[in-house]
């Protein structure tokens, strides 16, 4: 009987402990996130709100500053996509990575948090799946992980991620971090608390209400989005943000890599839009986008149609498609070729 019960004893407790498993979270990683909107009880949009601005850059990178300004990004190597001024609490930085064999083209394959003390690193890997680091340490997250700062990482079924900020208890004043896998690409949000407001720096601008001031140079003046030339956008504006001392970086390497395996200042070669495109490329993006053609602002379809068009990746689409809710435009950085 006494070895029995001992049988009986061990099977409860692999039960308990087979029910108690982690829980992944469900849902999709925007699932209730809206950027700058204001819903009545009927939930129709009735006005916009500084409260939850967003900024991101997604697909071939295209960028949304805080303030609304659209621009294309194709540089190469490792940025400062968003900090906080007067804190290293908070800061974002992302890795972007040539297009094949394209020279004038990039994605976001990954990206680096300091949230708080800790720090969370979120990779592309090349069998597609993702790859979440915390303080260099591979996490598997079966379930929310809490972060010994107060933060805390998510993954979604999808893959997706989202990370938040231990920054106040309540949590609709959290910053929050958004990282989409529509493709072999990553889409990155990042959602700030009205409390930051002209106190960022980096690609998302500074989020003092004004787009026209958002391509800032480090420690500089903004360039005038009206006239900017391809100097001026991938050696003085990316030139400044682009992270070259290991030290400053937020990213974990392998052995005998840094900053420099994956700098590349001479991409892309120059600045590229849809007219540049072959009639064969533009006919290929404009039917690929055509779900989306009427559904989302001029600027987001022309970026659809170039994407696509110029890849033949159509997951661009899909990573357009989620984009809708997200980000408005408010302005658009005009280029001089």
């Amino acid at each position: 009987m006494v070895r029995a019960a001992g049988w009986f004893a061990v099977l409860v407790g692999m039960l308990v402990a087979c029910n108690s498993a982690p829980t992944p979270p469900t849902g999709g990683v925007f699932d209730g996130l809206e950027c700058g909107k204001v819903r009545n009880a009927s939930g129709d949009i009735v006005g916009t709100t500084r409260d939850n601005d967003c900024g991101g850059g997604i697909n071939d990178p295209h960028y949304t500053t805080f303030d609304g300004l659209y621009y294309d990004f194709m540089g190469v190597g490792e940025f400062v996509f968003a900090r906080l001024k007067d804190t290293p609490d908070l800061q974002v930085q992302t890795r972007m990575s040539p297009v094949g064999d394209l020279s004038v083209a990039s994605l976001n394959t990954a990206v680096a948090a300091q949230v708080g003390p800790d720090r969370v690193m979120v990779a592309l890997l090349k069998t597609g799946k993702t790859e979440v680091r915390v303080n260099g340490t591979i996490k598997t997250l079966l379930a929310p992980l809490k972060l010994a700062g107060g933060g805390e990482v998510k993954r979604f079924p999808s893959g997706d991620v989202m990370v938040t900020w231990p920054n106040t208890s309540t949590t609709s004043n959290q910053d929050r971090l958004y990282i989409e896998i529509p493709g072999n690409y990553l889409n990155v949000y990042l959602q700030v608390y009205k409390s930051h407001y002209n106190k960022l720096e980096g690609l998302l601008g500074d989020a003092d209400g004004l787009p026209t001031n958002d391509l800032r140079v480090a420690a500089g003046s903004a360039l005038d989005t009206t006239q900017v030339t391809f100097d001026q956008m991938y050696q003085d504006f990316a030139g400044s943000w682009r992270i070259t001392d290991p030290a400053k970086s937020l990213f974990t390497y392998d052995s005998g890599q840094g900053p420099s395996t994956f700098n590349d200042a001479g991409k892309p070669t120059q600045f590229i839009t849809v007219s540049d495109l072959t009639t064969e490329q533009k006919d290929r993006g404009v039917l690929e986008c055509a779900s989306v053609k009427g559904q989302v602002h001029e600027n987001w379809y022309n970026a659809c149609v170039l994407d696509v068009g110029l890849s033949g990746d159509t997951s661009f689409v899909k990573g357009l498609s989620s984009n809708l809710k997200l980000m408005d435009v408010t302005g658009k950085v005009q280029i001089k070729k």
